[in-house]
Parts: structure tokens; sequence; C-alpha cells
């Protein structure tokens, strides 16, 4: 292994792997997300933490390995070390599934090491490295990284024999370079709202599932003196405007995108190709003027992950408008919070109800693990993701996490029960419309100048051309 200054002796030792954690805990989430781009900025911080990872003993003892179907295509017998490497500083996700491996494979052992500022010293690390077998990879990295898509093995190869039907249709079309399969993703994320619902049963409201039980819910909250909506708001693209208005927006750009031209025009800079984000910006500002929410109330949330979680398990936060990210990390802050102690409550995570027949839910991609062509346990590794790239472990891998599971049956898992995911009408993938970091940053911009500022969409989407080129800048 190279000596490289960002770390000491990578991978002189195995690490002990600190087994699973319970649902509803990861890495802490940057304060902005962006709408469009396939690695948002809080998917690369997670990288670099986990710090929420929770040792779950009951889960542990009471883990069921689901993989009856599983064939090992090795000598089951073989003694061997796979090294993988990544940001986060444990693992737990992986050490579950890794458990559940080691009943075929006893000898095999799953060895994870965390590198300080991965996703900058990562390609150095891997470059010509036999001693790497599967490294961490998000979607950036494997379409844009000329280093990491020249070293990963393209799982989708039919000799390593990857059962593909695993995955959700639209993760794995966001997850493919062309027909390459580059890293098995492990996670989904999307924005929406965290609901406190026993609230709301207390005073005999129900989770809406449309705009205008929406509506309703919130007309009749503010007559009760509640603010029926509150999010993080301070740093421009925020989790307020994301988690009530991204899904709508993107999902809306996704159907006018069926033949790419939209996606490629704005990607491209081109003059007036903004437009067509005035209708559902339209709709932001018709919903931001019903006064749901305000600057003030607002103010009181002091960050976008443990600030807001901590502000609604005060009690009297009907909606809090999130990502998946934030729920995630609500488990572990359950004890932090003295309120939340001495009267807790029930909550969930549901897509924004904002279509007139559904929920908007655009579905990004987070973390993946991707294999080293070079490695020196390259079959073993192969056979590892083979064995991860199945429905139990997939989901088992996203509860451990608290995150969304890319697998086809991710209304097992058990971490978002009420997250309603439709065949298209309300839900879309990054891959139906995928904006590059200058233009999703822009519409992220305006978004938040509409839902936070209170400017019209016109004159906030007047405003495109200046702020795209002063991201397009940098």
């Amino acid at each position: 292994m190279r000596n490289l200054k960002a770390f000491n002796s990578i991978l002189a030792a195995a690490m002990t792997l600190t087994l699973l954690s319970g649902c509803g805990s990861t890495a802490a989430p940057s304060s902005s997300s962006d709408t469009g781009n396939a690695d948002t900025a809080t998917a690369e911080e997670a990288s670099e933490k986990s710090d929420d990872e929770v040792y779950d003993e009951d889960m542990v003892e009471n883990a069921d390995t689901t993989s009856e179907d599983f064939m090992p295509k090795l000598d089951t017998e073989a003694a061997v070390t796979i090294n993988v490497v990544g940001g986060y500083d444990n693992f737990p996700s992986l050490d579950a599934v890794a458990l559940d491996f080691a009943e075929y494979y006893p000898n095999v052992t799953i060895s994870y090491e965390k590198i300080d500022d991965y996703n900058n010293v990562k390609d150095m690390l891997l470059t010509d490295n036999p001693d790497v077998d599967i490294f961490m990879a998000n979607n950036t990295a494997v379409k844009n990284d000329s280093v990491i898509m020249d070293i990963a093995v393209n799982l989708a190869d039919e000799s390593i024999g990857f059962d593909l039907s695993a995955l959700d249709e639209g993760v794995l079309a966001s997850a493919k370079s062309g027909d390459e399969l580059l890293r098995l993703p492990l996670y989904s994320t999307c924005a929406g709202l965290i609901v406190n619902t026993t609230l709301l049963e207390e005073n005999n409201l129900s989770i809406p599932e449309n705009y205008d039980e929406f509506i309703k819910c919130c007309d009749e909250l503010k007559a009760l003196g509640y603010t029926p909506i509150y999010g993080y708001d301070k740093d421009g693209a925020t989790n307020m405007s994301l988690g009530l208005y991204s899904g709508l927006v993107m999902v809306e750009m996704a159907h006018k995108n069926s033949d790419g031209s939209i996606q490629n025009a704005i990607n491209a800079g081109e003059e007036g190709a903004e437009e067509a984000y005035l209708e559902p910006l339209k709709r932001a500002e018709d919903f931001a003027k019903l006064g749901y929410y305000s600057e003030e109330t607002n103010s009181e949330i002091e960050d976008s992950y443990e600030g807001a979680i901590l502000r609604f398990f005060e009690g009297d936060v009907p909606f809090l408008s999130a990502t998946s990210e934030t729920m995630s990390g609500t488990k572990k802050r359950e004890s932090k919070s003295e309120h939340f102690t001495a009267e807790p409550f029930e909550y969930t995570f549901i897509a924004t109800p904002m279509g007139e027949n559904g929920s908007y839910a655009y579905i990004n991609s987070s973390e993946g693990l991707a294999v080293n062509k070079n490695a020196a346990n390259l079959e073993f590794a192969e056979e590892f993701l083979r064995f991860y790239c199945q429905v139990a472990e997939l989901n088992k891998s996203a509860d451990e996490k608290g995150m969304l599971s890319t697998s086809s049956e991710a209304e097992s898992a058990a971490c978002f029960p009420d997250l309603k995911l439709d065949d298209g009408e309300y839900t879309a993938y990054i891959s139906d419309f995928y904006l590059e970091s200058a233009p999703s940053k822009t519409i992220n911009t305006i978004l938040a100048m509409v839902s936070d500022d209170g400017i019209s969409a016109e004159d906030a989407l007047s405003q495109y051309r200046e702020i795209y080129d002063g991201f397009n800048e940098q």
C-alpha cells in the first residue's frame, strides 16, 4: 500500500468491524443539497463522516439471513481477506452483509479501512494498487473521474453473474454508464417531509397523500395555532425549499424531457432553456404564498441536520421540510432531545404531496461500492458484491444505514414505510432528468428565492443567466 501524507499505514492492519447500526443513522449531511446532480454536497460529505452509526445488539442477535437462493461460485473453504476502503468512519451496512456472507464463506474476512479526505486522495490511492479490492464510489466518480472509470470492474459483465433484477430499474438506469455498471449503488435519496404523526392524530388529521389533502391539513393546523411547516432556510439552496419543491420541479421537468432535449439544452447553458422551469416554479410560488411557513419560525432552526432534527423533536412541528438523509439521523438524536425523551411521539418520512393525485419523489443516488480491476483478490471481491446485490441484502444494508433501499423491493425495507412511489406520474429518477453542477446549483438557488425570499417565479427566473454564469465560472 502506498505511503500518502493524507493517511497513515493504509490497510496495515485489519480493522475490527463494528456490527450493525440502528434504522435511522447515517453521516451528518452538509447544509445544502443539489437537486439534480447525481452526487449532492450532502452525499459527498456523508462519505467523509459516519459518526451517527449506532451499535444495536438486538438487531445483531435477531439478524435475519434471507438470501437463501445464493449459490457460491468459488471455493467456500478459501481463507481470503477482502480489503475495502472509503470515507465512512465505520460501515455497519457492510458489516451486516459481511455477516451473512460468512455463512457461505466462513474463512473470508471483509476488512474496511476509513481513508481521511477520501474523495480527494482516492485517485492516487487506487492507481495501480492491488491492495485495494473494493472501494466506495458515487455516481460522479464512475461517470466523470477518468481514473475510477478506468479501474472499476463492469459489474454488468455476464461472466460475473450479478442478478441485476434485484436493483430497482430506475436506480439501475441511473447508476449505469452506457451499458456498464461500474458500482453497486447501495442507497437512494430523495427530499420530502418528516411528519409528526402523533400530532396529526391528536388533532384528528391524517397524513396527506395529495395536494388538496395537504392544503386542508395545513389550513386546519394553522387554525389550531400551529405553523404547519418548518425548515432550515439560511444558506441559499436549503432544505426548506428542497424538501417542499424539488420533487415537484424535477419530476415535472423529467416529464418534459422524454427525448432528452431539455436536459441537454439546460446543461449546455443554451439561452432561454430555463423557461421550461416556469410552470413548476409558479406552482411553488403559489404554495409559498399560502403562509404555511415563515422566516421567523424557520430562524429557530440552527442547521439543516442536527439543529433541524432537535427542533422537530420539540413536538410542536407538524411537518419538517427535509431530505431522507436528515430522516436517517433522527434515531440517534432521540436521546439528545430532552423533550422527546420525556414525551416521545411517532414520526415518519413522506414524499411531498404536491400532486393532484399523489406525492412527488425525485430519486437520487448516494454511495456505492466498486471493484478494483487490479485487485489481488479480484474474484472474491466480485463474489462479495454479487452476494450484496440481492434484495434481502440491499434492504438490510439500507436499513442499517437508515437510508432508502436501492432494491427492486424497496418497499419491504423498514426505514421508510410511508414513502409511496408510483410508476412514473409522480416519481422520477436522476436518469430521467440529470443536471450538471452549474445548472443544478442555479435552479436550487432560484428555488430558494421563490420559496424562502418571496420572489415571483418570473422575477427569479429572469436572474437565471447571471446566477448560472457565476456558478459556471467556478
